[in-house]
């Protein structure tokens, strides 16, 4: 299985205004290339804080767009097996999986419990994923699921965008990565719209 780890932050390092308020950070191109990677990926995923915050939709939406049945698994991580009842990720666009640490029922959802010590056993998240025929996979945050995916080494490519833009204050990667030590291979760098967007390889 592939991981590709997908983030967006300010040149200061922050994925999201103060109080983890939502901020658009990716321009109009950048957009356009995080819909072809879910339309290119077999699951996307993202972690509870995210869908609480964001509410994303999770689908893909490049022109034309794809019918349900083409559209990327979406996929919710969470110690528990709760999501808001009216969260975008639960409507009947696409199908959903719940990762949690502990059994449970969520309406518009099928709900895989892979209960770790810290809440989810993202390994053994993985190898459900696996089982469901999933080889490309996409994360699309928040930092901290990123975070513990790289700690627990599942992740074997890493995208930033980077927008030109300082927030100076909110949720930054550099917290979220804090007692994280990895050495990255970067891989390519190219200006996209606004923005810049670095590629970097995450050795085993």
């Amino acid at each position: 299985m592939h991981v590709v780890v997908n983030m967006a932050a300010s040149l200061d390092g922050r994925v999201a205004g103060p109080g983890g308020q939502p901020v658009q950070l990716s321009g109009e191109a950048d957009l356009r290339r995080v819909h072809a990677l879910r339309a290119a990926s077999d699951a996307v995923v993202v972690g509870a804080g995210t869908v609480a915050v964001d509410d994303p939709r999770l689908t893909a939406r490049p022109d034309p767009r794809p019918p349900r049945e083409a559209q990327p698994l979406r996929v919710v991580v969470t110690s528990q097996p709760q999501l808001p009842a009216q969260a975008r990720v639960l409507d009947d666009t696409a199908d959903t999986l719940v990762l949690a640490g502990q059994p449970g029922q969520i309406a518009g959802a099928d709900v895989h419990a892979a209960p770790g010590e810290a809440g989810v056993d993202l390994a053994q998240a993985w190898e459900e994923l696996a089982e469901r025929g999933v080889e490309d996979v996409m994360v699309e945050g928040g930092p901290t699921l990123v975070a513990s995916l790289l700690a627990a080494d599942l992740v074997d490519r890493f995208m930033l965008y980077t927008a030109p833009r300082i927030l100076g204050e909110g949720p930054s990667l550099a917290a979220a990565f804090e007692g994280l030590s990895l050495e990255l291979e970067p891989r390519t760098r190219t200006a996209l719209g606004e923005g810049t967007l670095t590629t970097y390889g995450v050795p085993p």
